[in-house]
């Protein structure tokens, strides 16, 4: 947050008034940009604004932010104008707000959640003149927490005593609340007929030939189908609609297999957008699993023991899922197995510890959960790390219940794996730390720092990022004035021989000459034949080298220091370029004001010079007239008599003559000029 105050505090308080430089990296900007004023009217947003809401400038620039800023349960315009004065009445407080998840309304009238990260713009007089926010689309991340929220529920519906009926209508339900759809239903196959067995919201049965309509179709190929568009799909049977009157829009159907036998289908109807392929594979996966809870049941309703039941299903799920008594693995399943590497028998040893499982830190947690669920306590899903039998780590979501195992009170687990959103939240994290570097970095061009300054700060940024693996040793080199060759402008821990030796390199001499000279990404990961600078005592080591490049011209290179037998690596290849495209766009800018600066000094002396030619003009013409006259009258005099006197007057007018000649010769040359 202080990386976004410090950035904006400079943009929009009368510091930065180029925006030829600062437009495009606020269009760039991957999350959405908004500045509000204080009538709660936008005045300005950015390229992932207008994508994000489906309006152009014209649209949104002008207009009240309660136009998309909304009360998910608003049903009126007014109800939207009081939810935004409390937001920003809420920020005019504290001065800011952190990761507030608010509600988006676009321009087609979809909702969608957004984290909200917003400050209070203040001019000199630190008086406030509006809001400025930041708003990244957290739907996709909903959207998986939210599956997963279901996957989990569905799950433990497998131990569930109540009629199948019953837990039917509440997968109907979690699948109709997920996907937002008005209508959920299932088929069942009974003599190549599909005859509907639930319906959220029409109690009327539907029988359909398959292959007649869309479910029909569906389950006639096997496939999962959809269509936005129904009444012109080919495979729509109208007839239910001319019936009921009910207006079919959309439909999403997925086949309910048994093996390669189709068994019955579940159909979505009428989502309040378009369905697309990610909503294909979700419905997918839920029913995949919800076909374990629902026909299997069906199939195995005769047995006895909820436990077999539970291992059948059990045996089937994505997720791990684990029954402890008494702090002993009594039921671990397969993906157990294939995700921990361990086998059911070493799970179910009399000495083995489940927390061996458990990563150091949450130790702790995982006991205190378990306590408390002996003593009868539901506990929240939450987030913990496991260790597998190799030493890797996994992240997870544990999800737990206590159930009765064999007439006894154990607990019941689930746990899904969260490694790879894991590892995207990582990467956001990385990128949040990118960009405050740009912003420090621009925040010193629009600040006046010296182009070495920044130079240095950046360099020092490069080279002490936590998550990167550079050694603390590097370089940024400038392009001399003739282009020839490469000059020493900034350098971290550097020898002073180092630093003497690598003073100038010459275009195509070692790694950093070449990078220059070729404008490509040099690497190494010892001292190969390219790294022609060498000297006694050199220790082993490798580089990157990256040109800095504007508009097709090399204006520098950036060198860090890697360890023998660094292994080469993308994302630091692209933040690498990344920082030398930021820095290439600096140097060009303060190359730019320089030269500015030099023009200016030139008229100004050329002005200077124009006026002392247009005075010496001038007091040529003054003097020389009277001097003329004074120079014949003394000429004619002499003509009579000899005369000192007169003589010497006429010598000093002769001198006078030469002086505004030399005037009127200077005045004519600055006219030439």
């Amino acid at each position: 947050m202080k990386a976004i105050k410090r950035f904006f505090r400079f943009v929009f308080c009368g510091m930065a008034t180029d925006t030829k430089y600062l437009a495009p990296v606020i269009n760039h900007l991957p999350d959405a940009f908004i500045i509000i004023d204080r009538r709660g009217i936008v005045t300005s947003a950015n390229n992932a604004c207008y994508n994000l809401l489906g309006y152009n400038e014209s649209e949104i620039v002008g207009q009240s932010a309660s136009l998309f800023f909304v009360d998910y349960y608003a049903s009126e315009q007014e109800q939207n104008e009081i939810y935004l004065g409390k937001i920003l009445d809420r920020l005019v407080l504290k001065g800011f707000v952190n990761n507030l998840e608010v509600i988006f309304l676009t321009k087609s009238k979809k909702k969608i959640p957004v984290m909200f990260n917003g400050v209070v713009l203040r001019d000199k007089k630190n008086n406030i003149t509006g809001v400025l926010g930041l708003a990244r689309n957290i739907r996709e991340i909903k959207r998986d927490k939210d599956k997963i929220s279901v996957l989990q529920k569905i799950s433990f519906l497998s131990l569930d005593d109540r009629d199948i009926s019953v837990i039917m209508k509440d997968i109907g339900t979690y699948i109709k609340e997920f996907f937002e759809v008005e209508r959920a239903s299932y088929y069942a196959v009974d003599n190549g007929y599909l005859k509907s067995v639930y319906a959220s919201d029409y109690q009327e049965k539907i029988t359909l030939k398959i292959p007649d309509g869309i479910a029909g179709y569906s389950a006639s190929i096997k496939k999962s189908y959809y269509t936005n568009n129904a009444a012109d799909d080919e495979h729509f049977y109208s007839l239910i609609d001319k019936k009921s009157g009910y207006k079919t829009k959309n439909i999403l159907v997925c086949p309910i297999l048994d093996k390669d036998e189709v068994i019955g289908a579940v159909e979505l109807i009428n989502k309040n957008e378009d369905f697309n392929e990610q909503d294909q594979k979700d419905l997918e996966e839920m029913v995949n699993l919800a076909k374990f809870v629902i026909f299997n049941r069906q199939k195995e309703i005769k047995l006895k023991e909820s436990e077999e039941k539970f291992k059948t299903l059990a045996e089937q799920s994505p997720s791990m899922i684990f029954i402890n008594e008494m702090g002993k693995v009594v039921y671990a399943n397969k993906k157990c197995e294939e995700i921990m590497g361990y086998t059911r028998e070493e799970f179910y040893a009399p000495d083995f510890n489940f927390l061996n499982l458990i990563a150091p830190e949450c130790v702790d947690l995982i006991k205190k959960s378990f306590s408390r669920h002996m003593q009868s306590e539901e506990i929240e899903s939450f987030e913990y790390a496991l260790l597998t039998k190799q030493g890797k780590r996994i992240e997870g979501i544990l999800s737990t219940r206590i159930i009765k195992y064999g007439g006894k009170n154990a607990i019941l687990g689930t746990v899904t794996d969260i490694t790879e959103r894991r590892k995207m939240e990582e990467e956001q994290k990385k990128n949040y730390e990118i960009q405050d570097i740009i912003n420090d970095l621009l925040h010193r061009q629009v600040e006046g720092f010296s182009l070495y300054n920044i130079l240095e700060e950046a360099l020092k940024k490069i080279l002490f990022i936590k998550w990167l693996t550079f050694e603390n040793k590097g370089v940024i080199f400038l392009v001399s004035e003739d282009g020839k060759k490469l000059v020493l402008a900034a350098q971290s821990c550097l020898s002073e021989y180092v630093c003497t030796r690598c003073k100038e390199v010459k275009f195509g001499e070692c790694m950093c000459g070449r990078a220059a000279l070729l404008q490509t990404v040099e690497f190494s990961d010892h001292l190969d034949e390219r790294h022609t600078v060498k000297y006694e005592g050199i220790m082993e080591h490798g580089h990157y080298c990256v040109p800095i490049i504007s508009n097709g011209k090399t204006l520098g290179v950036i060198n860090t220091y890697l360890k023998q037998g660094h292994i080469r690596n993308k994302k630091e290849e692209e933040f690498l370029s990344a920082m030398a495209d930021i820095l290439g766009g600096i140097i060009e800018r303060k190359k730019n004001e320089q030269e500015k600066e030099n023009l200016y000094l030139q008229v100004l002396k050329s002005a200077r010079l124009a006026s002392i030619g247009e005075l010496a003009s001038g007091l040529a013409h003054e003097i020389g007239n009277p001097m003329q006259t004074i120079l014949g009258n003394a000429e004619l005099l002499l003509m009579d008599a000899q005369n000192e006197e007169l003589l010497a007057i006429k010598n000093a007018s002769l001198h006078c003559k030469e002086i505004i000649k030399g005037l009127l010769d200077f005045s004519r040359q600055r006219e030439m000029n």
